[in-house]
Formats: C-alpha cells, structure tokens, sequence
C-alpha cells in the first residue's frame, strides 16, 4: 500500500502547484518592481529615512566664546558642548507658548527665541548665545 501513497502524493502536489496563481509573463517593456517591506506609515517616528532628511545642526556662539551646537528636531533640541558631552532635551509643551520655545532635561535647559538661545547648565550663570552664519 506505501507503494502508492507516495505516487499519490506527488501527483496531488503537482496538481496543486499547477493550479495556483502563476506569475505573469515578463514584459521588459513595463517591468515591475517589488513594493518595499517597510511603508512611509511603518517606520518609526524618529527614523531617517535618508542622509538628506537629518537635521542640520546649528552652531552658536556664546559669551563666554565657547560654541554650542544644536539639532533641533520633532519636539527635541540635541545640544552637543565643546569637549563631546552631549544631552538631548525634550520641549516643555507648557513653558513653550508665548513664542518662545524651552527645552528642560535633568541638569540643562534651553531656550529658544529666534535666533538666540539662553543655555543653563547646572546652578552657573546662563549662557547668552547667537547663531552663527551658515558658511558657504
């Protein structure tokens, strides 16, 4: 009885097979193209897409004639101060409503009115600080 089992088997797979959806024929005059396996609506919200969208940092000179660069993004300043250190700020949705904008981690804040910024760091003085020129 295996003895036909397997024959059988293979004739309803091939049955099978045969009857399933086929490929169209390729026509080089409209090829197609995969769609890709993540969508626009499927990334996830703070991912780059590409090297074009990032974000270009803002470099601003300070009174105390150090540099402060930051990246502003979705609700979020990334500050990066001379020597590597570097924190990420979240915006205060509540202390941002009369045009200017602030950005309050555990130790540093900023704030953002136009052009100019106003960075506490710890329990020191605020650094004034102004926006550089873009260099071209």
């Amino acid at each position: 009885m295996s003895r036909f089992l397997i024959p059988t088997f293979v004739a309803i797979a091939l049955t099978y097979s045969a009857c399933g959806p086929s490929a169209p024929p390729y026509d080089p005059a409209h090829p197609t193209t995969e769609p890709s396996a993540q969508t626009p609506d499927s990334s996830p919200p703070d991912a780059v897409t590409s090297p074009a969208a990032a974000p270009t940092p803002v470099r601003y000179s300070c009174g105390d004639a150090s540099v402060i660069s930051v990246t502003w993004g979705n609700e979020q300043a990334h500050v990066e101060f001379p020597g590597g250190r570097a924190v990420t700020l979240p915006k205060a949705q509540s202390a941002s409503k009369g045009g200017d904008e602030v950005f309050v981690g555990d130790t540093v804040s900023l704030q953002r009115d136009g052009d100019d910024i106003q960075l506490f760091d710890g329990e020191g003085p605020a650094r004034q600080c102004a926006a550089q020129k873009p260099v071209e």
